[in-house]
């Protein structure tokens, strides 16, 4: 990380919050933050700045020219991503939302017809088992900065 907050292809804006970001979240935003990448694109992970530090939020940022080939599907993985890497970090999939955050991350799948829903939402997983190391890096860096 440099002394701007940035990594490779993303950086953290804001400030530690009153009570240190969780674990959980930290993942969530890592898991949305590494799906960028896997698809050409930047980051910019918000710190949490609710009372309770709870919500963050990883905004993609284009780096270049359009993307040929970017799907609404490409879109859902990368919201999905949040909710699969907060999952695998707690050994929770029982439980669709894990924690409130993850909420938001479903309206994004609602937007798929519901054939689509699962095959995308395995590859969301998938996603983040090949790239678990990506993603307990830029989830270390979170905490480290805001936890």
């Amino acid at each position: 990380m440099t002394s701007e907050g940035s990594i490779e292809k993303g950086r953290f804006v804001g400030e530690r919050g009153p009570v240190p970001i969780s674990p959980a979240t930290a993942h969530h935003e890592a898991g949305h933050a590494m799906a960028c990448e896997h698809f050409g694109l930047g980051w910019v992970i918000h710190a949490p700045n609710d009372e309770e530090n709870f919500m963050g939020q990883t905004q993609p940022v284009r780096l270049g020219p359009p993307l040929e080939g970017f799907t609404l599907e490409d879109a859902v993985v990368i919201a999905m991503s949040g909710w699969a890497a907060e999952c695998h970090h707690l050994g929770n999939w029982e439980d669709p939302y894990v924690r409130e955050g993850a909420e938001h991350d479903f309206i994004e799948l609602d937007a798929l017809d519901e054939e689509r829903r699962d095959p995308v939402t395995e590859r969301a997983k998938a996603l983040v088992d090949v790239e678990w190391k990506r993603v307990k890096e830029i989830a270390d860096d979170m905490l480290r900065r805001f936890g």
